[in-house]
């Protein structure tokens, strides 16, 4: 029996390789939530600004903007005409079952389909 590459597996969990596959997830997420109802297909989109930034938006009403800065990843939910409200900063980790998680500001670990469900639900189906 081989024994677990930990060193490989770190490597490969980095803030950008994260964040990377973070957008592709959010943009399946949304193909997924718009396939599902087809209705509001026209409301929501995403936007790939750079390899460091990218939101999902509603009706040009509501945007939840994904940020990769200062060695985290930052996300944050704008309002027509309010002031942004931070949702999360989280940190990149190998956790201890050899996963890949982000850690919020309370040291909670958490999956990447979770990030996206807490960044993302009031936006799909509030």
């Amino acid at each position: 029996m081989s024994e677990f590459d930990w060193v490989e597996a770190r490597s490969n969990c980095t803030v950008d390789k994260v964040f990377k596959q973070l957008a592709e997830d959010v943009q399946r997420d949304l193909e997924r939530h718009n396939a599902l109802n087809p209705g509001l297909a026209q409301c929501q989109d995403f936007h790939q600004c750079n390899e460091r930034r990218f939101y999902v938006s509603r009706e040009r009403v509501h945007r939840v903007v994904f940020d990769r800065k200062d060695g985290r990843i930052v996300i944050v939910r704008w309002a027509y005409m309010g002031e942004p409200t931070p949702l999360m900063a989280l940190a990149v980790r190998l956790g201890d079952d050899g996963r890949c998680v982000l850690i919020n500001e309370e040291g909670e670990a958490w999956q990447p389909w979770q990030v996206r469900r807490k960044a993302l639900e009031e936006t799909l189906f509030g």
